[in-house]
């Protein structure tokens, strides 16, 4: 799911600052400007992002607005162990804080179910709050054979345009406020091996916050003649969820034709009401559930700058009538999509050397709504200011997916110092 767009109402109130969450500031404010000076990888920006739209439960409008300041700071190429890191402060405005969505399902879905907890609040109010978190912090050794990574990253192995890669379910996702593709990602452990010049190893373990949240990987990647290429993906790619993967891609038509699929058994609890003598007993089970999820993908660029891409998506997991839709799922980060099967297209055209259009289009085919995403973006001459508007639209049946989404509209500035 998309995020919606909002802008924003500044109320300023009563803070409460924890001082033991001021070197955070100090780690963006003084730290990296001092890096810089000493030679170490850095770069600094600013962003803002306006947003305003309903909520999804309520249909209640909102404004909300997302502030964050961000420094990334990485020791030289050069070096074979090097340590890279993103630090953020974000700063929350707007109605939308007030609600029970805000509260009860989105903010705390933002911070991830990873192991250590990498951001906190050290300000708040009814209508601003600011947080302070370490978004990567990772460190590495590479030599001739191989590279091994630990601390918080992101782990991806799909390489799709519209949905998101079931190979990439790893990490937890986006929410309505998260930037596009931005993920809290997973404290993980992961070590990959050059095993010769077409074949290469990856396995990895993912630490979780709580007993069954953690995931593991295990993947070799085969770049294969005719410029055809194989990876197996096996392990707990998902929470509770065990199975294998596998993607094959090859050009085909002066384009990219890929799948990339997943077979999982997930395991959860399920409570009952069964009667034991006279006395009405809550009895929990585990329950075992198989299901796949597909993607048939295929992409081109034309000339003038044109990238086309198609996609065809199979949610094995998601429910077949649209009455059976639950919305928070996707409020809670519990799933992306609440159907089976989906149609997507992207059409990307770089308008001239400082503006750009991009519009996708996703329709749940069993339901049949559709998803309107238009986004039109501006760099500056000297890539120092990117600007982009993003207008979303949903249309479908009042009970389809789509069809009881509200449409957003949001607007995002960001400053590269």
């Amino acid at each position: 799911m998309r995020r919606p767009t909002r802008a924003i109402i500044y109320r300023h109130g009563l803070c409460v600052l924890r001082p033991w969450y001021l070197p955070a500031i100090w780690l963006i404010v003084g730290a990296a400007p001092y890096a810089w000076a000493i030679g170490i990888d850095t770069q600094i920006s600013g962003r803002q992002t306006y947003f305003l739209s309903k909520t999804l439960l309520d249909n209640d409008r909102y404004t909300f607005s997302k502030t964050r300041l961000q420094a990334r700071l990485q020791t030289p190429a050069r070096s074979p162990l090097r340590l890279e890191t993103e630090l953020h402060l974000l700063y929350y405005g707007g109605s939308y804080l007030e609600t029970t969505e805000w509260r009860d399902m989105v903010s705390p879905a933002l911070q991830g179910h990873s192991a250590i907890e990498w951001e906190t609040k050290w300000a708040d109010a009814p209508r601003a709050q600011a947080r302070a978190r370490v978004y990567r912090l990772v460190l590495s050794h590479e030599d001739v054979t191989g590279r091994w990574q630990v601390g918080r990253m992101r782990n991806s192995f799909g390489n799709t345009r519209v949905f998101i890669s079931p190979l990439d379910r790893f990490d937890d996702l986006s929410v309505q406020v998260s930037d596009e593709l931005e993920r809290p990602g997973s404290d993980a452990l992961r070590w990959r091996l050059d095993l010769g010049d077409r074949v290469v190893g990856d396995v990895g373990y993912l630490w979780g916050a709580r007993t069954g949240q953690h995931r593991s990987f295990a993947r070799v990647g085969v770049t294969a003649a005719a410029g055809i290429e194989v990876a197996l993906l096996g392990g707990r790619l998902e929470t509770m969820s065990d199975g294998f993967g596998a993607s094959l891609s090859k050009s085909v038509a002066d384009g990219e034709l890929r799948w990339e699929g997943v077979r999982l058994r997930k395991t959860r609890t399920e409570s009952s009401l069964v009667m034991v003598g006279p006395i009405p007993t809550l009895i929990e089970s585990w329950v075992k559930h198989d299901f796949s999820r597909h993607i048939f993908s295929w992409e081109r660029a034309y000339a003038h700058d044109w990238v086309i891409a198609l996609e065809w998506l199979h949610n094995g997991a998601g429910q077949a009538d649209a009455e059976a839709y639950d919305l928070t799922r996707l409020l809670r980060r519990e799933d992306l999509y609440l159907g089976r099967r989906y149609l997507g297209c992207s059409f990307k055209k770089t308008l001239d050397a400082l503006w750009s259009l991009q519009v996708e289009g996703v329709s749940n085919i069993g339901d049949g709504s559709f998803a309107w995403y238009p986004k039109l973006r501006f760099l500056s001459a000297h890539s120092k200011l990117e600007a982009s508007l993003a207008p979303v639209a949903f249309f479908g049946p009042s009970v389809s997916e789509y069809g009881r989404l509200p449409g957003t509209h949001h607007m995002s500035l960001i400053y590269y110092f």
